[in-house]
């Protein structure tokens, strides 16, 4: 009877412990499909404005390329420094520019613009105004220069000098004629192209600047109180165009933008312009 009562006991206190058991086991469940759903819902939160490319497309270029009906949109692409957010123009000049978001440019970034960036005749630059509008300019080399292919650094600005606003950080540099051209005295005329309306200078003392430098400005740097102003440097972005739909790009792709032309082609920069106050630059 001893034997018989110590095992009901033993029975009964099993059922309790595996009841317990149990109870811990759907409770830490109940818990894991909550946070599983709260991550989906975050998730798609975050695609909600995406388009689903595929993951090995490496630009908007790509994308249209495969995929000619592809409209313009933020789409996620495969690059060196992973998976990017980018807005791809998929209309304005023939379409397939890629725009990076501001979080993409960083110390230590590993992004390369060897797949963003190999038409190199022209940039898609897009303007962010005070009215809210987004006029947009395609930049090219004057016609004397069109042999001169245009060039792109992140974080880097070989040929050309240091950005006017390197205390920023970070930053994109569109860089038009390098320092072996710009210091000549037999090419003092230099200058851009914007929407097929050419803009020229006379570099007067030679001075090798001859570029456009988009910063996302992440620790919100105060800008160089320096200014040199010209027709070169304010007019170019007279010629920006609206779209007739009216469609915009989300603030991320837009940058504080300093522009540097030579001597006596001028300095601006973004928070001093009359009508915008941001720029976004388009790769394809």
């Amino acid at each position: 009877m001893l034997y018989k009562g110590l095992c009901l006991i033993l029975w009964g206190l099993s059922l309790v412990v595996a009841q317990d058991l149990v109870g811990d086991t759907l409770v830490r469940f109940n818990k894991r499909i909550n946070t599983l759903t709260a991550d989906l819902e975050e998730t798609k939160e975050t695609l909600k404005d995406c388009k689903c490319s595929k993951v090995t497309y490496r630009s908007c270029r790509e994308i249209l390329s495969e995929e000619p009906t592809s409209l313009s949109g933020v789409y996620t692409i495969n690059t060196d420094d992973g998976l990017v957010n980018v807005y791809c123009e998929m209309a304005i000049n023939g379409g397939g520019y890629t725009f990076l978001p501001r979080s993409a440019i960083k110390e230590g970034a590993k992004l390369t613009l060897n797949d963003l960036f190999q038409n190199r005749t022209n940039v898609l630059i897009r303007f962010l105004n005070k009215d809210g509008h987004q006029p947009y300019t395609v930049v090219q080399q004057l016609d004397v220069y069109q042999t001169v292919s245009l060039t792109v650094f992140i974080n880097q600005h070989q040929g050309w000098p240091k950005p006017d606003n390197e205390k920023m950080g970070p930053f994109i540099m569109l860089g038009i004629l390098p320092h072996n051209i710009t210091t000549k005295d037999s090419m003092r005329n230099q200058g851009l192209k914007a929407n097929g309306k050419s803009f020229s200078f006379t570099n007067c003392d030679l001075n090798p600047n001859n570029d456009i430098t988009f910063y996302p400005n992440h620790k919100e740097v105060a800008p160089s109180s320096y200014q040199s102003l010209s027709t070169t440097v304010l007019n170019w972005k007279t010629t920006a165009a609206f779209l007739p739909s009216g469609r915009r790009m989300p603030n991320e792709y837009f940058y504080f933008t300093d522009e540097h032309f030579g001597g006596c082609g001028g300095y601006d920069s973004s928070e001093k312009w009359v009508t915008a106050t941001a720029a976004a630059i388009g790769l394809r």
